[in-house]
């Protein structure tokens, strides 16, 4: 890798940097961190230096492999680098100088280190590309709730309203919790996140980042003085609401309706959506599967047996005449094409499946006996029962 490189500016006879970028040596080199002159070490350049490359390589923008123990080792690079001491032990005897001198890699000194110069050193919007505090860092989940429906609404068409229980920021601070919103302040120890990064050393070259919530502003990622009077400083409180949901016709059970930013609104992330989902209710006479309707209709033995001609009311209201002038087997099914439910966003329609079924009656009189023997005579070969 390439190292510190230092060149002596002959007009104003100070030192600075010609071309830099931090090296992870092993830990033996004698040579790698840098190589440059003791007199107008730029510190600030070299914390620049250090910014650039920490953002290429820290384990939250870079995935691949070894970018997080290359993020550490630049860490510990500087270190010594931006130590007076520590950078003439390297300069006497490279790495293992300075690792020698504190007695070998102390890893919670170096975590202490990393944890301070990762929390205090940066800006948490430079590292994160602009996730500043506020309402802008992510967006916040989606509210669910149900619609119930009957089978003649999603025939027809309906227009419809939901009432739900929504989270909203408070109208007395606009989501601040202050008392003033001038009095508002970004939180001095977590910048505005709500959060902060801690580093925690497990293993000889190896940390672990944990994301905590801060203490100091207690996740708002703001300060301020006097609470707001009408929520008490949490800036949110809970109204209800209410929403028209538009159902064309054909619509399914499950179906789903998206209302954009309509779910619980968080004074720190964009408002999630509402999502208002179909459930129909049973029908005492139709049964849908797709768009085809199904239905069941009850036959006498005479209208079995002679034909017949019966109405029966369709989903919206109007009527269909069913006519019969054979024999009807029990159980039989009779397909009405274009009497099922309407095709979504078309004209079409699905089919009418009514099955019928014929009731026999639960006891006939003697006459009735008599009647139907003559009507129906036993088959030859049988042998009559008394």
């Amino acid at each position: 890798m390439e190292c510190y490189k230092w060149r002596n500016d002959k007009n104003s006879g100070q030192s600075h940097v010609s071309a830099v970028s931090l090296s992870v040596p092993g830990a033996g080199a004698r040579t790698g961190w840098f190589s440059l002159t003791r007199k107008g070490f730029n510190k600030d350049e070299l914390a620049r230096q250090y910014r650039k490359l920490a953002r290429q390589y820290h384990p939250d923008k870079n995935k691949n492999e070894g970018a997080e123990e290359t993020f550490y080792k630049l860490s510990r690079a500087f270190d010594v680098l931006n130590d007076d001491q520590k950078r003439a032990r390297y300069d006497r005897g490279g790495a293992k100088a300075v690792d020698d001198s504190a007695g070998g890699h102390d890893h919670a000194r170096y975590d202490d280190i990393f944890r301070k110069m990762f929390e205090d050193m940066f800006d948490m919007d430079d590292i994160f590309g602009g996730r500043g505090g506020g309402r802008g860092r992510g967006r916040g989940p989606s509210s669910q709730t149900e619609l119930a429906v009957i089978l003649e609404d999603l025939f027809t068409g309906r227009s419809m309203f939901v009432e739900y229980t929504r989270v909203k920021l408070c109208s007395g601070c606009h989501g601040t919790g202050a008392h003033d919103p001038k009095e508002v302040k970004k939180c001095s120890k977590c910048k505005g996140m709500g959060s902060y990064i801690a580093v925690q050393q497990v293993a000889p070259g190896f940390i672990q980042q944990m994301q905590m919530r801060c203490d100091h502003c207690e996740g708002r990622g703001s300060t301020f003085g006097k609470a707001c009077g009408e929520c008490g400083g949490q800036r949110v409180g809970r109204e209800q609401e209410k929403i028209e949901v538009v159902i064309p016709p054909g619509v399914k059970d499950g179906e789903q309706f998206r209302f954009s930013e309509m779910a619980d609104e968080n004074p720190d992330r964009e408002t999630g959506d509402l999502i208002v989902v179909i459930r129909t209710e049973e029908h005492p006479m139709y049964q849908r599967d797709g768009i085809h309707l199904y239905t069941t209709v009850n036959l006498t033995l005479r209208e079995a047996l002679l034909g017949f001609k019966k109405d029966i009311v369709q989903l919206d209201g109007t009527t269909i005449e069913l006519v019969r002038k054979d024999t009807t087997q029990s159980d039989f099914v009779e397909r009405l094409v274009g009497q099922g439910m309407p095709r979504k966003d078309s004209n079409k329609r699905g089919d009418l499946f009514v099955k019928y079924r014929v009731i026999l009656p639960s006891k006939i009189s003697r006459d009735q006996s008599v009647l139907l023997d003559k009507v129906f005579p036993m088959p030859a070969n049988t042998h009559e029962e008394l």
